[in-house]
C-alpha cells in the first residue's frame, strides 16, 4: 500500500509472525490494528496475548458495536473501525471467499491512514500531498502534482451543500451513530444537522458512545453564524498569519481557537465552503499566541 509512505513507521506484521514483535520492539506511542471480518481469528488472538494490556488496539471487522467484537473483549485499550458489508459473499457470489469483504477493509484501511497522516503532517506546505509527492517525485503522480503553486483556502475547503444533513434511524431523535452514519458518505467528514448547522469531523471523531441524543451535543453543533470568514482565493500561509495576529494583537483568542469553522468566503461573497482551523494552524497551538 504505496499510502502508508504517509505514515512516520509502520511495520506489516502477519499474524503468523507474532515473533517477530520481539525482533520489531514496539514502542508505547505504537498502535496495533488487526483486520479480521470475523472479529474471531485464531492467529489474531494469539498475537494478542504477545502484547501489553495496555497496547493500543484498533480492530477493523465487520462489528457495529466494540461490545460485539470478540477482538476486543478482553482487551483493556481497544478500538473499533467497523467494516460491515451490506450482504455476505456468500449471498453475492455463492462463495464465501473473501472479496466484498476485503475490499471494503481495503478502502477503510486507506481511509485511515489519510486521516492519520492528516494529523502527522498538518503545517502548511508540509501536508499529507506534499509529504507523498517527496516519495513520488517522478513517473505519472510526479508529474500530476508538479509545481503546484502555494495553496489556497478554495483548496482546503468542503462545499457545504454536499454536506448530507443526518437523518435519524427511527421516530426517536437524531443521535450520535446518525452523526456518524452522515459522516461516513460526507466529504472530508463533515455532517449537517440542520441546514446551516454543521459538526465538525475532528468533533464527530471524538464521539464516542453512540446512542446519545442530538440535544446533547449541542457544544459541537456550530451554526452559519459563528463561523469565522475567511476568503477563498487568500492562501493557506496568508490566512494562517492572519489567526496567528489576530490571536496575539486583536484579543482572537476568543473566537479563533481549537474547534472554530473557518466559513470560505467565495468571490460573490457567499459563504460556500467551511475548513477546520486546525487545518490551517495545525494541532500544536504553542506558536499560535
Amino acid at each position: 500500500m504505496e499510502i502508508l509512505a504517509l505514515l512516520d513507521r509502520y511495520v506489516d506484521l502477519h499474524s503468523i509472525f507474532r515473533l517477530n514483535l520481539e525482533a520489531e520492539p514496539y514502542s508505547q506511542n505504537d498502535v496495533v490494528l488487526l483486520v479480521s471480518y470475523s472479529g474471531r481469528t485464531p492467529e489474531l488472538f494469539s498475537l494478542i496475548s504477545h502484547l501489553s494490556f495496555d497496547t493500543p488496539l484498533i480492530a477493523l471487522t465487520s462489528h457495529i458495536r466494540p461490545s460485539d467484537c470478540p477482538l476486543l473483549a478482553n482487551h483493556f485499550n481497544g478500538t473499533l473501525l467497523p467494516a460491515p458489508v451490506h450482504e455476505t459473499e456468500k449471498i453475492s457470489f455463492g462463495v464465501s471467499a473473501p472479496t466484498t469483504s476485503t475490499t471494503v477493509a481495503l478502502a477503510i484501511g486507506d481511509a485511515l491512514a489519510i486521516a492519520v497522516a492528516r494529523r502527522l503532517h498538518n503545517l502548511p506546505g508540509k501536508g499529507p500531498a506534499e509529504v507523498f509527492h517527496g516519495f513520488h517525485p517522478g513517473g505519472a503522480i510526479g508529474q500530476s502534482v508538479a509545481e503546484p503553486g502555494p495553496r489556497r483556502m478554495a483548496d482546503l475547503a468542503t462545499m457545504v451543500d454536499q454536506v448530507p444533513i443526518a437523518q435519524p434511524r427511527t421516530d426517536l431523535e437524531l443521535q450520535a451513530l446518525d452523526v456518524m452514519l452522515a459522516a461516513v458518505r460526507s466529504p472530508g467528514g463533515w455532517v449537517r444537522v440542520h441546514p446551516i448547522k454543521l459538526i465538525a469531523p475532528r468533533q464527530i471523531q471524538k464521539l464516542r458512545d453512540m446512542d446519545r441524543p442530538l440535544s446533547e451535543l449541542a457544544d459541537i453543533v456550530i451554526e452559519k453564524g459563528d463561523w469565522i470568514s475567511v476568503e477563498a482565493k487568500s492562501t493557506v500561509q496568508e490566512a494562517r498569519d492572519w489567526i496567528v495576529e489576530m490571536r496575539v494583537n486583536h484579543g482572537g483568542k476568543a473566537f479563533l481557537k481549537p474547534g472554530t469553522i473557518l466559513g470560505i468566503v467565495d468571490g460573490k461573497g457567499h459563504v460556500s465552503g467551511v475548513v477546520e482551523i486546525e487545518d490551517v494552524v495545525g494541532e500544536d497551538w504553542s506558536n499560535c499566541g
